[in-house]
């Protein structure tokens, strides 16, 4: 038609009565589709506009008109799918709006649309956002997309708190996904992310969190670096983890906790060098902490090195005047020293030798016996302690202590 029209005013010469007739009717054709097309948005249209309306009647009274709500749903739901309102930014705003209602009902016919709306609302504001940012809906799509992710933030601390850790790994996540698709970095909820992850025990997934959150930096950087290595810790994957502690103390060389951390990988593998050396490190920020001096004399006594020992020990036992395996290891190590030096007279064939050896191991022996039973004190039912001290007191001859432990010890 405009084609013909476009010719008509250039001048170019038509027949007059077909080309009327054969107008008429394409008009007439042309005018019912304009009109089938027209009442086809309408009803689109109209859909959107009844979710709009039974929303409204659902907020004027929510204990009665529930079923207003699900009409708007089904309402809203219809425009969605039509090609003519889809695109709108305003559609999806009242699906939104739908939505969050739906997510915040409490009454017990809604409880079967419940399950991913809160999600569908906040998908449905960012639409909005998307399609039109600047436009009359943003604003507040925006806001609501952020409270949608708040509110997905203190669903995933409930199910965390019930021990829900998967369904909490699932909601943290996608609560920094929303804010991340605004523009926004929340490291606090990607380091609920990580707990979570923790807590279900999904270690790669908390490596990959916090290796993010250790680029960070700020105030819970060493934190961050601290979680991460023990994750590699949970992968086995120990070599991992010394060099994530190694990278932290580059960055925080103050904090002790990373540097303690690293120290307990090095005992438990038994590397007695590199274990002394974080001690050292370790001591030095933390002096009064009674495990270090503790891990320090177990240290030192591997390495050979008794007098240390001995005296990382007894630190252990002044800051820690009730700490039971500084007791006893102090005590077995002058055990251990007596038991060398008798084992040193029992090789003497001289009598004289032999007797003014054993004079010194029974020294020795008698060294270790406050500690022990000081242990035993502390500690009353640890078999290893009642019988260091039969032995103790048979070797020392006191034969009341010696009976009295015998029977604690029968079963």
């Amino acid at each position: 038609m405009n084609h013909l029209l476009q010719k008509y005013k250039n001048g170019i010469k038509i027949e007059i009565t077909p080309v009327k007739l054969t107008l008429m009717k394409k008009q007439i054709c042309l005018s019912i589709a304009f009109l089938t097309i027209s009442l086809l948005n309408f009803g689109q249209n109209s859909a959107v506009v009844s979710a709009y309306n039974y929303l409204n009647d659902y907020n004027r009274d929510k204990a009665n008109e529930y079923e207003s709500l699900i009409k708007a749903k089904e309402s809203i739901d219809k425009a969605i799918l039509s090609e003519s309102t889809s695109g709108k930014p305003k559609t999806w705003y009242y699906k939104g709006n739908v939505y969050m209602a739906i997510s915040e009902s409490k009454h017990p016919s809604i409880e079967p649309y419940l399950a991913d709306a809160l999600k569908v609302a906040s998908d449905s504001y960012l639409k909005v956002y998307q399609l039109d940012p600047k436009g009359e809906y943003a604003d507040d799509s925006k806001r609501f997309v952020f409270q949608g992710s708040n509110m997905m933030l203190n669903e995933g601390v409930k199910a965390y708190n019930e021990k829900a850790y998967d369904k909490a790994l699932i909601l943290f996540e996608s609560s920094v996904g929303y804010k991340k698709e605004l523009g926004v970095i929340d490291t606090l909820g990607i380091s609920n992310c990580g707990i979570a992850a923790m807590g279900a025990k999904n270690y790669n997934k908390a490596v990959e969190i916090y290796s993010v959150l250790a680029q960070f930096g700020g105030k819970n950087g060493a934190t961050n670096y601290l979680s991460l290595g023990k994750a590699y810790k949970a992968l086995n994957k120990q070599d991992e983890a010394v060099k994530t502690y190694q990278e932290g103390r580059a960055k925080y060389p103050d904090d002790a906790i990373l540097i303690t951390e690293e120290l307990n990988i090095y005992l438990v593998q038994g590397k007695d060098a590199e274990a002394m050396n974080m001690l050292k490190m370790a001591i030095e920020k933390d002096p009064s902490n009674a495990q270090l001096q503790f891990a320090s004399g177990v240290t030192f006594d591997r390495l050979g090195k008794k007098a240390e020992s001995e005296e990382s020990y007894k630190k252990a036992i002044a800051i820690k005047p009730d700490y039971f395996d500084a007791y006893y290891n102090l005590g077995a190590l002058y055990f251990n020293q007596a038991k060398e030096l008798l084992d040193k007279a029992n090789a003497e064939k001289d009598d004289k030798k032999y007797q003014a050896g054993k004079k010194i191991a029974d020294s020795a022996f008698a060294s270790a016996l406050p500690y022990l039973e000081k242990a035993h004190q502390l500690d009353p039912n640890d078999v290893s302690t009642m019988i260091s001290l039969k032995g103790l007191y048979a070797q020392l001859n006191e034969m009341d202590k010696f009976n009295d432990i015998k029977k604690k010890l029968e079963p």
